[in-house]
């Protein structure tokens, strides 16, 4: 059980958790009803996806990696398990997607066909990713194309869960989560631009470099901040108090970004940062959100 913590690192599941209690407050607000079991069964399906992902993800860099040393995106003792079980990579991955795949399955069967098209796009693009002739993660479109899918993508099917119908405001409703999710990828690619170059990647980092890339990060953690006020106002014609409070309380801590060069050798302490903000930004949202319902009911 230790080892496949270790491999599907559920830390990062927040990615996949809070674009879902987003989809759940936007069901509230629009529909004012949830569909627990459906729903609880949607979203432990997304978190098993990811979790596939996740090790399918360290598989293949290990597997693609061209350098003599540990491909940056592995921790030593991870590559180590992967070297020594493969057959153990294989089985944990495998295993998540099945679960995920009847959970997904069920779910469609009780709801609505709308979630076929969704899950058939949410497991090809985890596919696609890291695997494949042309991964998605050695584009410049990966940040772009996982802020979608997960910002938006888990949003919409727990909205469409629970409502039934394709609801277009989710998109605008989910732009916060899409942009940090982005904004993550991205700083865990600005600090591995050389390495990814000798693996032969050309992500978005590597394009706009690593000075543009962290103007990129700062910003968009900005404007993510500020459109957890806009967006409540624009779309419901309400203000929203938790908004002012979380941007007055979160503003400097998106500014300390500015201290960082985003290096390599800073990894951890930008990978820890951002991580943060995207919790601490998306969970501020959700209450905003919680917020604007209580207040309409």
């Amino acid at each position: 059980m230790k080892n496949v913590l270790k491999i599907v690192e559920p830390r990062t599941l927040v990615a996949t958790i809070l674009p879902a209690l987003i989809g759940v407050m936007v069901s509230l607000i629009y529909y004012g009803q949830i569909h627990y079991i459906l729903t609880i069964s949607l979203i432990l399906s997304a978190c098993l996806i990811q979790m596939g992902t996740n090790v399918i993800n360290d598989y293949s860099d290990l597997l693609n990696a061209k350098t003599q040393e540990i491909d940056a995106n592995i921790e030593s003792e991870k590559a180590l398990l992967i070297q020594e079980n493969r057959a153990f990579y294989k089985k944990t991955f495998l295993t998540c997607y099945v679960l995920a795949c009847v959970l997904g399955i069920i779910v469609v069967v009780f709801s609505s066909w709308m979630l076929l098209i969704i899950g058939i796009i949410g497991v090809g693009v985890s596919l696609t990713y890291s695997i494949g002739k042309f991964p998605i993660s050695y584009t410049p479109f990966g940040e772009v194309v996982a802020g979608i899918v997960m910002g938006f993508g888990i949003s919409l099917a727990v909205v469409i869960v629970n409502s039934g119908e394709f609801n277009f405001v989710v998109f605008w409703i989910s732009l916060p989560a899409m942009i940090m999710i982005g904004i993550l990828l991205m700083t865990n690619n600005v600090s591995d631009i050389e390495r990814d170059r000798i693996s032969g990647r050309k992500t978005l980092p590597m394009l706009i470099g690593r000075a543009g890339s962290r103007k990129v990060i700062i910003s968009a953690s900005q404007v993510s901040l500020i459109l957890i006020l806009f967006i409540p106002f624009e779309i419901f014609h309400m203000f929203s108090y938790v908004a002012i409070i979380a941007i007055i309380g979160l503003w400097n801590k998106v500014g300390s970004l500015k201290k960082y060069k985003f290096e390599y050798s800073e990894r951890r302490a930008t990978m820890t940062l951002v991580a943060k903000l995207t919790l601490l930004i998306n969970f501020s949202y959700v209450v905003v959100l919680l917020e604007i319902w209580l207040r309409l009911k």
